[in-house]
């Protein structure tokens, strides 16, 4: 049904038992534009000043974000785990890197992953 997602994660069932779809479409519907303008937007503001840090947290919240519907072992989570490893050694060796194509690889991978979000989203809100 989905390509990114698995809601057979013994996780997300967790989380649909505990919360419930109506919960979770409003997370989803509420939340994850939010989040997601937000921290592309401090990575953005990273890059654009050098900040590392801000970069390596802000890829982090999103991978945290997304590990909940798409499973750890996805190329689009494994990547992320790798754009906030390079950060995160960047920052700590003091090493000026420029994450612009990591970003600009980051927004398109996570095209897809976001609109089925949504539409799980609108699926669990008009269940």
């Amino acid at each position: 049904m989905y390509k990114y997602l698995d809601l057979d994660t013994e996780y997300f069932i967790g989380l649909l038992e505990s919360l419930g779809k109506e919960t979770i479409a409003e997370i989803i519907i509420d939340q994850i534009p939010v989040n997601y303008t937000n921290y592309t937007k401090q990575i953005e503001e990273g890059i654009a000043s050098g900040n590392l840090d801000v970069i390596r947290r802000a890829v982090h919240t999103l991978k945290s974000d997304f590990r909940h519907f798409i499973p750890v072992d996805h190329e689009f989570i494994r990547f992320l785990q790798d754009f906030e490893d390079r950060a995160r050694d960047a920052h700590s060796n003091g090493t000026n890197t420029d994450f612009s194509m990591d970003f600009e690889k980051f927004k398109e991978m996570a095209a897809g992953p976001l609109e089925e979000i949504m539409k799980l989203g609108e699926e669990y809100k008009n269940a």
